[in-house]
């Protein structure tokens, strides 16, 4: 259950101002910053997409033995990171999750989607607490489109 840090209360929608912001349909991602998962928004079933996409774009490089010149949204360090763990042995990338979801948040964000200012914490008990992001808009998928799109256009 995520809260509010200073408050110990639940987040509401800053749209529609639903404290059940998870089916009012306007929040893009539920990101659990500690563990670097998705647990939910519209993001949660096509965040794959992006990832292929990066990952494709990466091994493409990497294969051909050409620099990626990317800057926007933390890609960079992104594309670093990939390079000093590249096998060319094998036949495909693994990104960095961390740094891939930092990518994905500033990404989204750049696409139209906000975040709730507060500090959001999932409070899972003792060692277990996760800080999470909440990102939303008036429409997701357009959000979502728009996001692939930049990142196609950033990665060719």
């Amino acid at each position: 259950m995520t809260i509010i840090e200073n408050t110990g209360r639940g987040p509401a929608c800053p749209i529609c101002n639903s404290t059940e912001y998870g089916s009012c349909g306007h929040l893009v991602a539920d990101f659990d910053r500690t563990y670097g998962e998705c647990l939910g928004g519209e993001i949660y079933d096509r965040q794959a997409e992006f990832s292929d996409l990066a990952e494709r774009a990466f091994l493409m490089h990497l294969n051909q033995k050409t620099v990626l010149s990317v800057k926007k949204w933390g890609l960079d360090e992104l594309w670093e990171i990939t390079l000093g763990k590249f096998d060319p042995d094998e036949e495909y990338v693994e990104l960095d999750g961390d740094i891939f979801q930092r990518v994905l948040i500033a990404l989204l964000k750049d696409s139209g989607a906000f975040d709730v200012p507060e500090g959001l914490i999932d409070p899972g008990g003792p060692s277990m607490t996760s800080w999470v992001s909440l990102l939303f808009a008036d429409d997701p998928s357009k959000v979502i489109d728009m996001a692939i799109n930049k990142l196609k256009i950033e990665l060719h």
